[in-house]
């Protein structure tokens, strides 16, 4: 199963305007200005205070992961800081949290696992691009450190408990209500190549029609048609035969008497001439279709969809058990939201370009 990591730093939230904003941030031919941070103690969890620099450094991890190819502009790191700053002080408030418990549980990680992580984070040249994101190797190892006892944490305390939830019983039965879904079934799709056959009257043209067919029948290729029906002298001055190229329709698309001729045939087969009022060419022709393929329609086989069944029960169920568990967590460490919002100024700016 997929890890469901709780801190994932909800970057969607700044993306979008980040990438925007940074359209506009001249790359070339400017003095960089510097970032000035207004440090404070912005909460205090378990009695460990949580302040500016401590965000700042969280921040720029963040940064040079996501934008890497921006790690350079000091504009573009403040837009960042500026967008995202509140998002991932909650982050890290709900991360201390789950640290706590972590200690409580007595929960570790390895140096040789932060090594390894950090080396699949850095690349081999760790220093150097440490360097680039503004951090020193002590601070990223202990952010590092902290990232997997995260989700060691968030494994024994959410995700086992959503494995043991989502049985296959339950799987089974979130495949029985999706099957009783009209919505959900699949439509029967077909691609298929249109003969239309054209003479001076309606009677030629049926006659026509029925040599076409015959000559189908018995293996000429719908590439070689023209050239064997005026072999075999079978057009007259008025006829004319068109071969479309393949159409692909599903059953809501096709016109109701198309839909009666291909009900009838599979794959590989050719339908009977059948009379057709062009509103093209302001005529009735006849018509054969040449079936090529069908996708039938149906709804998907329980095989077919257990495993996207089962990840999507997961999912939801691990998101229920996460807000469950740092509910508790907040009641457990006395953590409130007012009491939080208390302690940041309300017009407070931790960040100023100078």
């Amino acid at each position: 199963m997929k890890k469901i990591i709780l801190i994932c730093l909800s970057f969607f939230l700044v993306n979008a305007a980040l990438e925007t904003s940074l359209q506009a941030v001249p790359m070339q031919n400017r003095v960089e200005p510097k970032i000035s941070i207004n440090n404070r103690i912005l909460a205090r969890i378990n009695g460990k205070a949580i302040t500016t620099y401590d965000l700042v450094r969280k921040m720029d991890l963040t940064f040079y992961k996501q934008y890497p190819e921006y790690v350079g502009s000091t504009m573009a790191r403040f837009q960042f800081y500026q967008q995202g700053w509140k998002v991932i002080l909650d982050d890290l408030i709900t991360e201390e949290l789950i640290l706590a418990d972590a200690k409580e549980s007595k929960i570790e990680a390895s140096a040789g696992d932060v090594r390894q992580e950090m080396e699949e984070q850095f690349g081999p040249n760790i220093i150097d691009n440490l360097d680039k994101a503004g951090m020193s190797l002590d601070e990223a190892y202990k952010i590092v450190e902290a990232e997997l006892i995260l989700q060691r944490t968030i494994g024994a305390r959410v995700n086992i408990k959503a494995l043991r939830i989502v049985t296959p019983s339950k799987v089974r039965m979130t495949y029985d209500e999706y099957v009783q879904k009209p919505e959900n079934r699949h439509l029967t799709k077909w691609n298929y190549r249109v003969i239309t056959i054209k003479d001076r009257d309606i009677i030629k043209t049926e006659a026509l029609g029925k040599s076409v067919y015959q000559l189908l029948l018995n293996g000429v290729k719908l590439d070689d048609l023209s050239d064997v029906l005026a072999e075999r002298k079978l057009l007259g001055k008025n006829g004319k035969v068109t071969v479309s190229k393949t159409i692909t329709n599903d059953e809501k698309e096709l016109a109701a008497n198309y839909k009666d001729v291909l009900a009838n045939l599979d794959a590989g087969m050719y339908s009977q001439p059948f009379p057709f009022k062009s509103r093209v060419l302001k005529t009735t022709v006849h018509r054969i279709i040449l079936v090529e393929e069908i996708s039938p329609g149906g709804y998907p086989t329980f095989k077919d969809l257990e495993a996207k069944l089962k990840q999507y029960l997961l999912n939801i169920t691990a998101d229920k058990l996460t807000e469950e568990y740092i509910e508790k967590l907040r009641q457990h460490y006395h953590v409130r939201k007012a009491d939080l919002e208390s302690m940041i100024p309300e017009n407070y700016q931790p960040f100023k370009l100078n």
